[in-house]
């Protein structure tokens, strides 16, 4: 038996070394140095060190990329437009796309809140809604109201988002979800008849028109609002956050995120993670209207940040599973910014239809069931039997803090957490660590979420999609019955004949000083935590070197090939 068993872990050593890469091979031979495997369990250990050697060959191949980039800053010009988008993966084709299409827009990273810390009180309801990250309190709370002053309109409608809020508490009330469904389901027969036969295809997915309207009020009416000198603060801490303190561009496009789906119990997951698991409308929208008042401008000037009556700020929203961009409160855009509007929406309109091409390629898109590859993939957003809406953040596997020259023009596949980051406008640090307690905290729990959901979907999965049922408003179950299910369905993560995540733990790629990282990392203990224990990587780029972070702290400087 044991001379079988060697034979079984020979034959198995065989096949894992020859799905190996030759560079897989050659960091499989230096992590086996030091190592007395008949003390271990070989098995464990040889799947662990084969992990870890795909995690290392992603890595540098990622940071050649990022070195072999060879950009001259002295002849860019003064972009005609920056926009400002979430630091979410799927942001990062968009904006590839965005700047190929127009190479005068520039674009950041940002966390998709956009610093504004604010809870979200939608129209004619009264509870508020967290719109930033659950690492943080709303310090604020803001009402939507409309700008409509038609008050027979303005009741009518208060009447029936109370009726609908009213009913929906209801029909997903634990108690009475199941009564529910035996009594009056029957009633739904024609709906879903509609939406089967008569759903809309190959039209833009974006928000209605009255929407645009809605309006953010900052006075303190009912115990909401944010007092002008918050305001100022949330002004100044998100354009220093973002490192765009100087050379504005005559049009300021701040994009939050969202995505529309049909009978999705997981749609808060295709949401903003920066904005609680919401749509990131209401941050763009905040943030636009206090950078754009005269007062708030006025004492950014006195802290060393002059935005002229030349720049204007819009706000939009990136429906992430079309690709099409809503624009807000364009009604407003005064007719000296009007060539740049078109000229923006133009681009958008283009970088959504290059972004749709390059995502079809892993939806299954047959182009000879649909006119063209846009109406395939806008039609996933109102098909209420779509299993696979859109991708989600699946496959994400790094975190990159740096000026955007260093990743500007790479095809990075969608697989990256983009953050704007410039060392030189940080002498304190403050903008370091904000981005290493937060953003990476959390893009850390959306990538552990995946991770393990892919390789051990049993336990931390939720099984198949198809037979999922919401119990209320805290749960699904698998069936009828059982344990309240955990992290995502195999829906999410596997197409039906290969997996689409390749799980790959978290690799940070910073642009700062190791010693500045280190005192950050010192001050953090929950931070840190997660790099001793080897959930997340950590690569920092001075200069021209690369240095990678051990588990106990020391820096080994890496020869990237």
């Amino acid at each position: 038996p044991l001379r079988d068993l060697l034979a079984i872990r020979l034959v198995y050593e065989r096949f894992l070394w020859d799905s190996l890469s030759s560079q897989e091979q050659e960091n499989y031979r230096s992590y086996l140095q030091g190592i007395t495997l008949c003390e271990l369990d070989h098995v464990w250990w040889a799947r662990y060190i084969s992990h870890r050697a795909l995690e290392s060959s992603y890595r540098k191949r990622l940071l050649k990329e990022i070195t072999s980039l060879k950009v001259n800053l002295s002849s860019e010009k003064k972009p005609s437009v920056q926009a400002v988008f979430c630091i979410d993966v799927r942001s990062e084709r968009f904006r590839r796309h965005l700047e190929a299409v127009d190479s005068e827009i520039q674009t950041f990273g940002f966390a998709g809140f956009f610093g504004m810390t604010i809870a979200r009180i939608p129209f004619g309801e009264e509870s508020s809604i967290s719109q930033c990250p659950v690492l943080l309190k709303p310090a604020f709370q803001i009402r939507e109201d409309y700008v409509d002053n038609e008050e027979k309109k303005l009741a009518s409608y208060d009447l029936k988002k109370r009726i609908n809020y009213a009913w929906n508490g209801f029909k997903t009330a634990a108690g009475a979800c199941f009564p529910f469904v035996e009594s009056v389901g029957w009633t739904k027969g024609f709906d879903l008849t509609q939406k089967t036969l008569f759903a809309s295809r190959g039209k833009p997915t974006s928000c209605k028109c009255n929407e645009s309207k809605l309006m953010i009020d900052f006075e303190s009416v009912r115990g909401t609002g944010i007092p002008f000198d918050k305001q100022v603060e949330l002004a100044l801490g998100a354009l220093r956050n973002l490192g765009l303190v100087q050379n504005f561009s005559r049009l300021v496009f701040i994009c939050g995120h969202g995505s529309k789906t049909e009978n999705n119990p997981y749609a808060s997951g295709l949401d903003c993670g920066a904005c609680g698991g919401h749509a990131g409308k209401s941050n763009a929208l905040v943030a636009v209207k206090i950078l754009n008042n005269t007062l708030v401008r006025n004492e950014l000037l006195k802290q060393g940040i002059h935005l002229s009556d030349q720049t204007l700020f819009v706000a939009g929203l990136h429906q992430t599973t079309s690709d099409d961009v809503q624009l807000y409160d364009i009604d407003s855009v005064p007719e000296s910014h009007q060539a740049d509007l078109q000229r923006l929406k133009k681009a958008l309109e283009e970088s959504g239809r290059r972004t749709r091409q390059e995502r079809s390629l892993t939806l299954g898109i047959q182009k000879e069931e649909f006119a063209t590859t846009d109406d395939f993939v806008r039609n996933r957003t109102s098909d209420w039997s779509q299993l696979r809406p859109e991708w989600g953040l699946a496959n994400n596997a790094a975190f990159i803090a740096a000026p955007r020259h260093r990743t500007k023009g790479l095809h990075l596949d969608g697989r990256t957490f983009l953050h704007d980051y410039e060392s030189s406008l940080d002498p304190d640090l403050k903008v370091l660590e904000l981005i290493l307690i937060a953003p990476v905290v959390v893009a850390s729990w959306i990538n552990l979420q995946y991770f393990a959901s892919t390789v051990n979907p049993e336990r931390y999965g939720s099984g198949n999609k198809a037979i999922h049922n919401v119990v209320g408003t805290i749960g699904i179950w698998q069936g009828n019955g059982g344990d309240l299910q955990s992290g995502l369905p195999l829906q999410s993560l596997h197409d039906g004949k290969k997996w689409i995540h390749e799980p790959l733990r978290l690799s940070v790629v910073v642009q700062a000083k190791r010693e500045s990282v280190d005192q950050i990392l010192e001050r953090q203990s929950g931070v840190r935590q997660l790099f001793v224990n080897d959930w997340i990587s950590m690569t920092v780029i001075e200069g021209e070197e690369i240095w990678q972070r051990a588990l106990n702290g020391t820096w080994s400087k890496q020869q990237i090939p």
